[in-house]
């Protein structure tokens, strides 16, 4: 893409807060990324503004000739956003904690350098899913995991599985199986479905220890390879 392209695309998606809720739909629908981001009079970043927050605007009761500056809260809502030349990896990340799916990237004096987009960050995803190892009761590192899962154990502040799934989200790998057995709640509470780490989390749940094979055959409908790691700090159930 050359560089008159990228400004035009670009032009396409900065708004000023003087223009109307139609002239934000109409944005919207002409640059297909399904979000505008407004800008003050220097150009400088504001916030982003999604379809759903017009269709907001809307059901309170503004008209589509209504100022954006009117009809949008611009200081109640803070954009998550980053500095320019951040890192790929850093960027997914960012855009999976705030679970969003637009990264506004600012220069120095904070007008909008591009928008990244998850879509197109994402274009190195790999074609294999992981299965983490975590059912097992830790019993050399007792009594820390009395009362906690081994994965949950935390490092630095946060639980080692969580370290884990950053990195393979970081790596491409977006669908995760998890084996679970001792104090499974403890590790689906906190992770959920996996969406607050930009991940697909699959539970598959061991009545009894089975071993890695054995937990392997429970996983079913797995077409590609599969990474197969630990869960927890060593390599003993």
């Amino acid at each position: 893409m050359s560089g008159r392209e990228a400004i035009s695309i670009l032009e396409r998606l900065l708004i000023h807060a003087s223009a109307t809720v139609q002239d934000a739909m109409a944005a919207i629908d002409a640059n297909s990324r399904g979000v505008v981001l407004l800008v003050d009079e220097q150009h400088r970043f504001l916030r982003t503004i999604t379809d759903g927050d017009l269709r907001r605007a809307i059901l309170k009761g503004h008209a589509l000739g209504t100022s954006l500056s009117v009809a949008i809260d611009i200081q109640g809502k803070k954009s998550t956003t980053a500095p320019v030349g951040t890192s790929r990896e850093e960027q997914l990340s960012m855009m999976a904690r705030a679970q969003i799916r637009h990264l506004p990237l600012l220069k120095p004096d904070g007008t909008v350098a591009e928008l990244s987009c998850a879509d197109l960050v994402r274009e190195d995803v790999l074609p294999l899913q992981a299965v983490i190892m975590a059912g097992g009761f830790g019993t050399r590192l007792r009594p820390l995991t009395d009362d906690t899962p081994k994965p949950m154990l935390p490092v630095g502040g946060r639980p080692l599985m969580e370290r884990t799934i950053e990195g393979l989200q970081r790596a491409g790998i977006s669908r995760i199986n998890v084996t679970t057995h001792y104090m499974p709640e403890k590790i689906i509470q906190h992770f959920g479905g996996g969406q607050k780490f930009g991940v697909d989390l699959n539970y598959v749940s061991e009545d009894q220890p089975l071993g890695t094979a054995g937990a392997l055959r429970l996983i079913s409908e797995v077409d590609e390879p599969l990474l197969v790691m630990n869960g927890g700090y060593s390599d003993e159930r």
